[in-house]
């Protein structure tokens, strides 16, 4: 599964690299932040579909100027980009064992609201309801950043303790900004590239994706391991 965010000049939905293959749609989620809605909209499609189909004809007329999703086999039940609120979640990468070693005593540090952000409890649901508890509701991106790291803290330690692992590609969103995170317990760190976009890209100029796939030819940048980065509408 490959996961992509999008911040930059509005776009169609579709039109992000990743979600569609000449005239068809391959399976993927997405969520996307439309004017005038108060909470980003999401939508999934769980199998390849041409793009005359009803479900995917509903997407089709939605452009945004931030996005954030999820492409590749989607699993039954609420699936990334998760959402609470103003944010977007997205996660790729690994925890190691996870039902030995992280589930319980994650799980155990959540409160009952934090519980309710979704029915899944996948890794990656988990490390959602984390960050959420974590934030106590602030939603700026400074308060993000800071969660994500506090996150990353919480589940190293675990990992560590139990010499477990725990590797992290990450992106957040509260619709006006980006923040990224590339870090990990293990040596084989999963992959994270950005790129600003220009009129030789499906990305329009001053538009910036990020990606765990270089998903077209391009001057694509590597994230560092351990690094984060954030990006704003005016960068």
């Amino acid at each position: 599964m490959s996961l992509t965010a999008y911040l930059g000049p509005s776009m169609p939905v579709l039109d992000l690299p990743g979600t569609r293959n000449a005239e068809a749609c391959v399976p993927f989620a997405a969520g996307w932040y439309s004017e005038g809605q108060p909470e980003p909209l999401r939508t999934v499609a769980r199998q390849h579909a041409r793009l005359d189909d009803v479900d995917v004809e509903l997407v089709k007329g939605f452009g945004s100027g931030c996005m954030l999703t999820t492409t590749g086999p989607q699993p039954a039940g609420d699936v990334q980009p998760f959402r609470w609120g103003p944010l977007l979640f997205g996660f790729r990468g690994g925890l190691d064992p996870f039902e030995e070693v992280f589930e319980r005593p994650l799980v155990a540090r959540l409160s009952p609201q934090a519980l309710t952000a979704t029915r899944s409890r996948s890794p990656e649901a988990v490390l959602f309801m984390t960050w959420l508890e974590l934030l106590q509701g602030n939603v700026e991106t400074d308060q993000l950043a800071d969660g994500l790291e506090r996150l990353v803290a919480t589940v190293q330690d675990l990992a560590l303790t139990n010499q477990a692992t725990a590797d992290f590609a990450i992106v957040v969103t509260n619709g006006s900004s980006l923040v990224t995170l590339r870090t990990g317990t293990g040596d084989d760190l999963p992959p994270m590239y950005t790129l600003l976009g220009s009129d030789e890209t499906p990305i329009p100029p001053r538009g910036r994706i990020v990606t765990t796939e270089q998903l077209f030819p391009g001057s694509w940048t590597s994230l560092e391991a351990h690094s984060m980065v954030i990006f704003t509408e005016d960068s």
